[in-house]
């Protein structure tokens, strides 16, 4: 990270974000909250304090499908993991690009509920789709076109991750 971007000085939601970074790369905003969270995380822990496995998950994904089956978690640092439909096993690690950052963070600072459960069948066969996105459980319900811009975003960050 810091051999990719320049040096920058930004305030962030978590508070103001001194860089010195030696590469060339510019970061936009939400590079730049990336990073902060990534910071942020490190300090807590550098306090010594406990974090659970699943510090920092904002979107969790499952698709059990004919043509799909598999996992997707993003964390608030922007690094996503693709799992295998038994998550036991990752089968991609990687952090978004900046274009998904962004508009991941705009997701999920819009205080809305993303939450789904869903199942029924194609063709026959059973297929079951979960989302929980975001930190919230006061805002306002996503409208059902925001929910298949959410779902159509994550089949592609899982497909990058898996390809």
């Amino acid at each position: 990270m810091k051999q990719t971007y320049a040096p920058f000085t930004a305030d962030t939601i978590r508070g103001t974000l001194v860089f010195k970074g030696t590469g060339t790369v510019v970061a936009n905003q939400a590079e730049q909250r990336a990073i902060a969270e990534w910071a942020f995380t490190r300090f807590v822990q550098a306090r010594g304090t406990y974090l659970p496995a699943d510090y920092g998950l904002r979107l969790f994904w499952l698709e059990e499908s004919p043509s799909l089956c598999g996992t997707l978690w993003v964390y608030q640092t922007g690094l996503a993991v693709a799992w295998n439909c038994p998550g036991t096993e990752a089968l991609g690690v990687g952090f978004l690009t900046a274009t998904q950052m962004e508009q991941f963070y705009t997701w999920l600072d819009s205080g809305k509920r993303w939450d789904i459960e869903r199942a029924g069948q194609v063709a026959g066969k059973p297929v079951r789709v979960i989302l929980y996105f975001g930190i919230s459980d006061t805002g306002e319900g996503a409208t059902a076109e925001d929910i298949e811009k959410v779902l159509q975003f994550v089949r592609e960050v899982y497909a990058g991750l898996t390809a």
